[in-house]
């Protein structure tokens, strides 16, 4: 979640590439074709290595892939609906987590994919969400935005081994080192509402996640459909 001084280096002498829009933003100047890594002042971007990304500029508008720094923590944002990160190389069965926080507080987001199943997390969320999906095929598994998206980590983890393996080593976080065994969902009042997100009504629920380590983590959610 915190950029290396060699990155941020990369990038301020690459204004070709980036624009240093702030003391806290980096953004694209050029579009990005689909099936592109991010590179700054000639060098693959460490932080985002293994990833690839979908067509961004091209008909979304420039600026709408942001690297954020002192920012506490850093961020990859997408900033738009439909667009689109690639994690390559998945085998079935693998267990992929992505870690996100809406780009506008108060705005439910969240991200579909293809060539996965979701197992735990929410369509939408206001606040920050944590998704788990089990790949489908062998491929590449494609996660795309419903609305702008700050992504905080996307990991993926081979079946019989707990360990997440981070992808974006440096958009991390502890907590998601973990894998989660339990998930319940609550209505407003406390009471518990399911353990199936599909079952669940149209409404605002909170969900409770519990780890294999003991980590707990809540979020906020909107169900816009049944």
């Amino acid at each position: 979640m915190n950029w290396s001084s060699t990155t941020l280096a990369n990038l301020t002498a690459d204004p070709t590439n980036w624009n240093h829009e702030s003391t806290t933003r980096f953004s694209n100047v050029l579009a990005l074709t689909a099936g592109s890594s991010i590179s700054a002042n000639g060098t693959v971007i460490a932080e985002t290595n293994g990833l690839t990304f979908g067509a961004i500029g091209l008909s979304s508008g420039l600026g709408k892939l942001r690297i954020d720094y002192n920012t506490n923590p850093g961020r990859l944002l997408l900033n738009g609906g439909g667009l689109t990160i690639n994690v390559p190389d998945c085998a079935a069965g693998d267990t992929l987590v992505v870690y996100t926080k809406t780009a506008t507080t108060g705005n439910a987001r969240g991200v579909t994919v293809t060539n996965a199943v979701r197992f735990s997390g929410l369509d939408l969320s206001a606040d920050s969400l944590i998704s788990v999906f089990t790949v489908t095929a062998a491929g590449t598994v494609p996660i795309t935005t419903t609305a702008g998206l700050q992504f905080r980590l996307i990991s993926v983890s081979a079946p019989g081994h707990p360990a997440v393996k981070p992808i974006a080593t440096n958009i991390s976080t502890p907590t998601l080192t973990a894998v989660p065994v339990k998930t319940v969902y609550y209505n407003l009042s406390g009471s518990v509402a399911g353990r199936n997100y599909a079952n669940l009504s149209k409404g605002v629920y909170i969900q409770r996640t519990w780890y294999n380590n003991g980590t707990i983590q809540n979020s906020k959610f909107v169900k816009a459909s049944e």
